[in-house]
């Protein structure tokens, strides 16, 4: 199905803007593209967890660094989790994960830290981003068979690794070396951060500077490596480190154990991350409901134990805890969630640093931590 056939599908409501999106979709990646222009690459060897056709963005930039962002939309744990998507094509009111890359394309590249502006400092640098719509922190090679509760035969194409790969190979052939290189996301893309750093690092042997920086990303649970294995089918050296019901704790401490200084590690949430609250309630309690102030309450208690944690495994640790209104939650006292790809990167400042100045202060190799009095640290 073509995206345009996908938009007449839409609720009457969301019509016109994936209209407008689509309207503005970029040109079909070519042989020689120019500097600082955003194109789509449809990868014919990819596809998202529903078995349509995936693709990605990628801009090329005039100095020899990369960008790789991998975005967010959701996780999938289980059969339950598999068969309640959240596809504005078959509205689900419980659903946990995007499984179609439909308007994603169209709708993050060019802000944040893609953002073709004097403001951004990443302005010249090389950026792919890859969409999310597979349910499996980018990490899965598998397709995961279960029935739903009424009894119906469902897959769901765990290939978030797959995809990914696929993308990546086709990064090199632009830019096969980058002196610097930059892994970042949000949400479930910032879990894919701590998950594929690693894996970045063996395709860029010879990059010796390299951050890592997952935004928005921290759930605990105590099955993420049989999810991995079993679900995902993720590949082994990434399931062998989940050690612990925190799966970025464990990823990021493996990772700095086993590259030292040559990998700079940062890490960015608000202190009570409405969206990553909702999604702890339900790991907690089984319900998929709005998150409450309770909920608020129980992850800021769970980040500032992440975070003594963080700064004891890697004393040189970068933070950016932050205290920005969830705008729907505001009677909750919740906050926002991800920033990094948010024009308010470059706006929002917490103990009066802005975001952007402080992610390319440590990329240069000064890993500030800010905002940890909100944690009580």
């Amino acid at each position: 199905m073509t995206d345009q056939e996908k938009c007449e599908l839409l609720p009457d409501f969301l019509k016109p803007i994936a209209k407008m999106l689509l309207a503005k979709e970029f040109p079909a990646l070519p042989e020689s593209p120019l500097y600082g222009t955003w194109y789509k690459y449809r990868a014919d060897k990819a596809c998202c967890g529903n078995g349509e056709p995936y693709a990605a963005c990628l801009k090329i930039g005039r100095e020899n660094k990369l960008i790789v962002v991998f975005c967010g939309g959701g996780v999938s744990i289980n059969a339950y989790t598999a068969a309640h998507p959240n596809n504005p094509l078959y509205p689900d009111p419980i659903n946990f994960y995007a499984d179609d890359a439909f308007l994603q394309t169209e709708f993050i590249p060019g802000h944040g830290l893609g953002k073709n502006d004097a403001c951004n400092p990443f302005r010249d640098w090389s950026v792919l981003v890859i969409p999310y719509a597979t349910g499996d922190f980018h990490t899965g090679t598998n397709d995961f068979r279960f029935k739903t509760e009424k009894g119906e035969e469902r897959v769901l194409h765990h290939r978030g690794y797959d995809n990914y790969r696929v993308l990546i190979d086709k990064v090199k052939e632009f830019v096969p070396a980058p002196e610097k290189l930059l892994v970042t996301g949000f949400s479930a893309g910032g879990f894919a951060t701590a998950l594929l750093t690693d894996d970045l690092i063996k395709v860029f042997p010879a990059c010796n500077d390299v951050t890592c920086f997952p935004d928005a990303a921290l759930l605990r649970y105590s099955g993420w490596r049989e999810t991995a294995e079993k679900c995902w089918g993720a590949p082994d050296e990434i399931v062998s480190r989940l050690v612990s019901d925190d799966i970025v704790l464990d990823q990021l401490t493996a990772l700095h154990k086993n590259h030292g200084d040559r990998v700079k590690i940062i890490y960015c949430c608000s202190h009570r991350d409405a969206l990553l609250a909702q999604y702890q309630h339900f790991l907690d309690r089984g319900d998929m409901r709005g998150a409450d102030s309770a909920d608020g309450d129980r992850f800021h208690d769970m980040l500032k134990d992440f975070c003594e944690k963080l700064i004891a495994e890697i004393p040189d640790v970068g933070t950016f805890i932050y205290d920005a209104p969830h705008e729907e939650n505001q009677p909750n006292d919740l906050t926002k969630h991800g920033i990094n790809m948010t024009d308010m990167v470059f706006t929002f400042q917490q103990d009066g640093i802005a975001c952007i100045d402080w992610i390319y202060g440590a990329v240069c190799g000064d890993c500030k931590k800010i905002g940890l009095k909100l944690l009580g640290l």
